[in-house]
């Protein structure tokens, strides 16, 4: 599949890419360094010793401090000012992201009008023009925003998700073990069951949209014949029966779509019961500061987790757009 998306990329998009790339993995360790400064301010609430705190070491060579207040007002202050910038670079970022993405659309829809075009009137006469008008118009979008943005957010948070398990692995092996352990079968269950599932769910609804768009189109071009033989209660039905038909079809993926945050909630409850009880034995103050981390991980990863999974979910769903295209 992915051989066939950069196939359809058009050739001049395709060495524009390579910036696209270094702005996914730039977004991607900033990203990250959110989530790490974030690790300090709880050591220094759970720690009151500070110890093995980096950005408190830090501060305490620069500032005088009167009080353990003053230490946590200074290193609030950092991590705002530091996560303010942060975001804001990851907005510019995703424009950059964004415009790629919407260029290689335009140049698609554009493509295809001037390809449809060159073949002739023969062409045209063969084929329905609500079809093509949909291929120019509606699946060249769908292609854009419904297959290379889930792709790039995939890439994205699959990087993401790798520098937390290696900062995790190497502040807690046992913890990272687990939790990967946990997310990978989460994943590779819901990708076994929904995989077939959403790709015929797409190609029906597809088929229901462009069967819709057919009999519009043959309403308004044979109007004349339509009312003049009473045909019209006949034709209201057939598109009535195609768009309730479409609506069910996405109102199934709709279901669908909220299974990921299911999936990946219940895989963190099972990975945090299971640490709490494989670290019974451990001192109060070390079990607060290591669900503490574990926390802060969790809150970056359950989302990244979704964004995969909905995304792939978004890619299988609108999977019929490479064919056609």
């Amino acid at each position: 599949m992915i051989r066939s998306i950069i196939d359809i990329i058009p050739a001049s998009y395709r060495s524009r890419s390579l910036w696209v790339i270094v702005a996914i993995f730039v977004r991607a360790i900033l990203n990250f360094i959110g989530l790490a400064l974030l690790i300090p301010l709880i050591i220094l609430v759970l720690n009151p010793q500070n110890r093995g705190n980096i950005i408190v070491d830090f501060l305490s060579k620069h500032i005088e401090f009167d009080n353990h207040s003053n230490i946590v007002a200074y290193t609030c202050a950092a991590l705002f000012a530091t996560i303010l910038i942060k975001n804001l670079a990851i907005l510019l970022l995703q424009r950059i992201e964004n415009s790629y993405i919407l260029a290689i659309y335009t140049s698609l829809s554009r493509a295809l009008l001037v390809g449809y075009y060159n073949r002739g009137l023969s062409f045209i006469k063969e084929h329905n023009s609500a079809h093509l008008a949909r291929n120019i118009n509606g699946i060249t979008l769908i292609f854009a925003t419904g297959v290379l943005r889930p792709l790039m957010t995939i890439a994205g948070e699959a990087i993401l998700l790798a520098l937390i398990f290696v900062a995790l692995a190497i502040y807690s092996p046992l913890s990272a073990l687990l939790a990967g352990s946990i997310f990978a079968l989460i994943v590779i269950l819901y990708y076994s069951v929904m995989r077939r599932r959403l790709d015929n769910i797409g190609m029906a609804e597809n088929e229901q949209q462009r069967r819709k768009s057919r009999i519009v189109n043959e309403v308004f071009r044979g109007y004349v014949d339509i009312e003049i033989g009473g045909a019209f209660p006949l034709s209201f039905k057939r598109f009535s029966q195609a768009i309730d038909e479409a609506v069910r079809l996405r109102k199934e993926y709709s279901t669908i779509g909220m299974l990921p945050q299911m999936f990946t909630e219940v895989g963190l409850a099972l990975g945090l019961s299971v640490l709490i009880i494989i670290n019974l034995s451990s001192s109060t103050e070390d079990l607060a500061l290591m669900l503490g981390i574990l926390a802060i991980a969790g809150v970056r990863i359950l989302p990244s987790l979704r964004n995969i999974m909905s995304s792939w979910s978004s890619i299988r769903y609108n999977r019929y757009t490479i064919d056609t295209l």
